[in-house]
């Protein structure tokens, strides 16, 4: 399955993924996260792509905040990224990324690993709550589209 797939989600989450490893390009792997971050910033405004960093969300149970996040960036109004400098990208960071799109109500994000030799990518979609009418008794429901590996 293609990512630009005519999607518009799809074409935004190709043209992220185009400006992280323009950034793993120039950067490599080893730096702490915050510099990936940076990077990302200065690349994503670069290519005229409108995102809010370090953008706050509410976590809500039965209508009632119960916790307060930032995801690294939400691009576009519709698309969660969060970035890794680990080894790899871990069950816990999949987890993390999906109760994010859940909480945002947001269909489509992306976990982008700037950790390893090459720039891991796992695109993930929401399949649950998007209605607004989600029942909190009902497991999420959420299962990956499709994930990259780029080796630079």
């Amino acid at each position: 399955m293609s990512i630009v797939a005519g999607s518009s989600n799809g074409r935004l989450s190709y043209n992220v993924i185009g400006g992280a490893m323009s950034v793993h390009r120039a950067l490599g792997c080893g730096f702490l996260e915050s510099v990936y971050e940076k990077a990302l910033a200065a690349e994503l405004q670069r290519r005229g792509l409108p995102y809010s960093r370090q953008a706050p969300m509410s976590v809500r149970y039965r209508g009632e905040l119960v916790g307060r996040f930032r995801a690294d960036f939400v691009v576009d109004n519709r698309l969660v990224v969060e970035l890794k400098a680990n080894a790899a990208i871990s069950p816990a960071c999949q987890a993390q990324l999906l109760n994010y799109l859940r909480a945002a109500q947001l269909p489509v994000g992306l976990i982008l690993n700037f950790g390893a030799p090459s720039l891991e990518v796992k695109r993930m979609a929401n399949s649950v709550g998007m209605s607004g009418t989600e029942n909190p008794s009902k497991a999420p429901q959420m299962a990956p589209i499709t994930q990259i590996t780029r080796k630079l």
